[in-house]
C-alpha cells in the first residue's frame, strides 16, 4: 500500500497529538521525519484530518530514486521477528539475573547469622549422617532438608562448594534415516556419513561429563537401499557412546519383531513414555522407570521422550508390539517431568523426541519444569533458542547426519544456570572415524554390486536444485518439483508440504538412489475447485507452519507476508500459459488447485482444509514418475 511509506519533514511540520492518538508531530520527534520523504504509516494516516491529509499529499515528491525505496517488507518482517526473538532472550537472561542476584543477598544474610553463632556451635555434632553438601538455605546442595540449627554451622562452612560451576554436555543426533554414506545436501557434497558422526561422538565422549543423546528414526524402509539390506548394522558401533535414544516412527519400519532384534544389539535404552501395554504400564523402561536418570559431575539430568500425535499417525498398529497402544503425549509428559522434579529431586530436564517442532513448542507451555528439548521428527534445522512464552530452551540438528548438536549445561552447585551451544555442521573439513569408514565403503561396494539398478542414471541437471528453505521460503527443489506437477494436473496453483521433500539434486547425473533420497514417497497428485476464500485459508495454514515441515512449497501463486498476515494473494491468469502472469485472488473468484493425496487427504490442519474445496478428484498420477520423466526431458522452469 502506498501509505505504508513515511511522510517528509514537511509534512509533519505542526501537528499535535488529540485523545491519545498519534498525529504527525509524534511522528516527527521519532526522527523518522528526518529522513528521506515518505508517506506515514497506516496508523498515522488513519489518526490525521482531512487538510492533513492533503498537507502530507502535496509534500511527498512525485518520483523516488533507488536509493529513496524502503527496504523490501519481507525483510523488515524478518528483522522485526529477530528483534522479537532478541528481547525474549533478553528478557529470560534478566529473569536469572535478578534471581541470581536475590540468592546472593540472601546468601549473605544467612552467613551474617552463621558467624554470630559459630562460636556456639563449634562443638555441636555434625548435622547430617553420611556425609553431603550443604547450601545457605539448611538444605545440601542436592536439595534435602538438613537439622536446623546445626545447618548453619555446616552452610558456612561449605558454601564454596555450592558455589561451584560445572558443565555438562550433550551431544545430539536426530532422524539418522540410514544414511551411512556422505550424501549431498544444502547444494554441498560429502555432507554427514555415520563415519564422521562417530568420530565427533568419540571425540566428545573422551572429554568428562558428556553424553550423547538420539532422537530416533535410525533406519527407513525403502531409501535409502542400505536400510533395506543392512538394517541396524551400524547401531551397535554407537555403543558406549550414545547414552539413550528416542523411539522414532521410522525405528518401527520392519515391525516390533525386527526392532526387539536391533534394541537387543545395543547397550543404551530406548525411551518412549505414552506406549503402554494393556495394564496402562509404558513399554520401555529403564529400571522400572520410563525415563532415564544419570547422575554427571554431581549433578542430575533427567531424560525422557514421548511420541507425539503425528508420529502415532503415521505408525501402523500392526508395527507396534503386541498389546501395547498410544496415550496422549501431554498427559505422559506431565506425569513424568512431575516425577523427575519431585520424586527423584533432578536439577534438569531433557526431553529428546519425537514429536513435530509445533508439538514440543506446545509440550513447553503446557508442562512447566522442561529446561531443554532436543527436537527432531520435523528435520528442522534450528539453532538454540529459547521457546517463546517459556524458559525451555530447544535445538534441532536436521536430518541424517548434515548436523549434529551441542549443547552445554551450566550449572551453579546442582542449579541450572546457563544453557549454551548449537549445531555441528558435518561436511568435509570433519575427520572421519579411520576404521568406521573403511567398514561404510566394503559395505557400499558391497550394495552397488548387489542392487546395481539403485545407482542407475535416472536423469540428468544442467545446475544442482537446492534445497535450502524448504521450511521458510520457495526452495530451488521444491519450486521445480511443485511447478512440474501443477502443469501436470492442470492446475492454476500447486501446494506439496515441506515434509515431502528429504534433499536436494546435485548437477550432472542423477541416480535413482539420489533422486529418491529427495523425494522417497509415492503420492497422487489430487485436484479440487476452491474459492478465493479457501485458497486464501489454505495459504494461511501453510505460513501458519512456517519452520517446520508442515510448510508447503509451491507453484502459481505468490503473496506478501506481513506481520505474519498474507497479503496481495495472486494466481496464475492461465494454468495451460504461465506467461500470461498472474491476478489477484478474488474471495468469490474459484480456482483449480492441487496437491498430494498425503497433504489432501491425511496432514493434520490440510486435511480439514481440503474437504472444504469442492469437485475433489483423484488424478491418477504419479509424483515421483512425474518428476523422473522430467529429469528424462530436462528440468522445468519454476514459476
Amino acid at each position: 500500500m502506498p501509505w505504508e511509506r513515511e511522510a517528509s519533514g514537511e509534512a509533519g511540520r505542526g501537528l499535535t497529538v488529540e485523545g491519545g492518538r498519534p498525529r504527525l508531530a509524534a511522528w516527527r520527534r521519532s526522527g523518522k521525519a528526518d529522513r528521506y520523504p515518505r508517506a506515514p504509516t497506516q496508523r498515522e494516516w488513519d489518526a490525521m484530518s482531512p487538510e492533513e491529509r492533503a498537507r502530507v499529499v502535496e509534500a511527498l515528491p512525485g518520483v523516488y530514486s533507488g536509493r529513496e525505496m524502503l527496504e523490501p517488507e519481507e525483510e523488515l518482517a524478518r528483522l522485526e521477528q529477530l528483534t522479537e526473538e532478541l528481547r525474549q532472550r533478553a528478557d529470560e537472561e534478566a529473569r536469572r539475573a535478578d534471581e541470581e542476584a536475590r540468592l546472593r543477598r540472601e546468601a549473605q544474610r544467612e552467613v551474617e547469622q552463621l558467624r554470630a553463632e559459630l562460636e556456639r556451635l563449634r562443638r555441636g555434632t555434625p548435622p547430617w549422617r553420611g556425609g553431603g553438601r550443604l547450601d545457605v538455605a539448611g538444605r545440601g546442595c542436592d536439595g534435602a532438608r538438613m537439622n536446623k540449627p546445626l545447618v548453619l554451622l555446616s552452610s558456612l562452612l561449605l558454601l564454596p562448594a555450592c558455589q561451584t560451576t560445572h558443565t555438562v554436555t550433550l551431544v545430539g543426533m536426530t532422524d539418522y534415516h540410514s544414511h551411512a554414506e556422505p550424501f549431498y545436501s544444502e547444494g554441498e557434497g560429502d555432507r554427514g556419513g555415520v563415519a564422521r558422526a562417530l568420530a565427533y561422538f568419540r571425540a566428545a565422549k573422551a572429554r568428562p561429563d558428556t553424553l550423547g543423546v538420539s532422537g530416533g528414526d535410525w533406519v527407513n524402509k525403502g531409501v535409502p537401499v542400505w536400510s533395506d539390506e543392512y538394517g541396524c548394522v551400524e547401531w551397535p558401533w554407537f555403543n558406549g557412546l550414545v547414552d539413550m535414544m528416542a523411539l522414532g516412527n521410522h525405528d518401527l519400519d520392519y515391525g516390533a519383531e525386527a526392532f526387539a532384534r536391533c534394541r537387543a544389539a545395543v547397550d543404551y535404552p530406548v525411551l518412549c513414555a505414552n506406549l503402554v501395554g494393556a495394564d496402562g504400564v509404558p513399554h520401555f523402561q529403564v529400571e522400572g522407570r520410563p525415563y532415564l536418570v544419570r547422575e554427571v559431575g554431581g549433578v542430575r539430568l533427567g531424560f525422557f521422550a514421548v511420541a507425539g500425535p503425528d508420529m502415532q499417525r503415521l505408525v501402523k498398529a500392526e508395527r507396534l508390539p503386541v498389546g501395547t497402544r498410544w496415550t496422549d503425549a501431554t498427559e505422559a509428559a506431565r506425569e513424568v517431568v512431575g516425577a523427575l522434579r519431585e520424586r527423584e529431586h533432578v536439577d534438569a530436564v531433557v526431553l529428546i523426541g519425537h514429536q513435530l517442532r509445533e508439538d514440543d513448542e506446545a509440550l513447553a507451555r503446557a508442562v512447566p519444569g522442561i529446561d531443554l528439548i532436543l527436537g527432531s521428527h520435523s528435520h528442522a534445522r534450528e539453532e538454540l533458542r529459547v521457546v517463546p512464552g517459556t524458559s525451555t530452551y530447544t535445538v534441532s540438528s536436521y536430518q541424517y547426519l548434515a548436523y549434529l548438536s551441542e549443547v552445554r549445561l551450566r550449572f551453579q552447585g546442582r542449579r541450572l544456570v546457563g544453557v549454551e551451544g548449537g549445531l555441528v555442521k558435518l561436511d568435509g573439513t570433519r575427520p572421519e572415524d579411520a576404521e568406521t569408514a573403511a567398514r561404510v565403503e566394503a559395505l557400499g561396494r558391497a550394495l552397488r554390486q548387489k542392487r546395481p539398478e539403485r545407482f542407475a542414471e535416472v536423469g540428468r541437471l544442467p545446475r544442482p536444485l537446492r534445497d535450502e528453505g524448504l521450511t521458510t521460503g520457495e526452495a530451488e527443489v521444491g519450486t521445480w518439483a511443485t511447478e512440474v506437477w501443477r502443469r501436470a494436473a492442470g492446475a492454476r496453483a500447486f501446494f506439496a508440504m515441506a515434509a515431502g521433500f528429504r534433499a536436494g539434486l546435485p548437477a550432472g547425473e542423477v541416480t535413482r538412489e539420489e533422486f529418491e533420497g529427495a523425494f522417497p514417497y509415492r503420492n497422487e497428485l489430487v485436484t479440487a475447485e476452491m474459492t478465493g476464500e479457501e485458497l486464501a485459508d489454505w495459504v494461511a495454514l501453510s505460513e501458519s507452519k512456517r519452520g517446520t515441515d508442515g510448510y508447503s512449497q509451491r507453484s502459481g501463486v505468490s503473496y506478501r507476508v506481513r506481520e505474519g498476515r498474507v497479503e496481495d494473494l495472486r494466481v496464475l491468469r492461465d494454468a495451460a500459459d504461465p506467461g500470461a502472469g498472474e491476478e489477484p485472488v478474488r474471495p468469490e473468484g474459484r480456482y483449480r488447485v492441487a496437491t498430494t493425496d498425503f497433504q489432501a487427504f491425511a496432514a493434520g490442519g490440510y486435511k480439514e482444509a481440503f474437504g472444504r474445496a469442492s469437485e475433489v478428484r483423484r488424478t491418477g498420477l504419479d509424483a515421483q514418475t512425474l518428476l523422473q520423466e522430467a529429469l528424462r526431458e530436462g528440468p522445468a522452469s519454476g514459476r
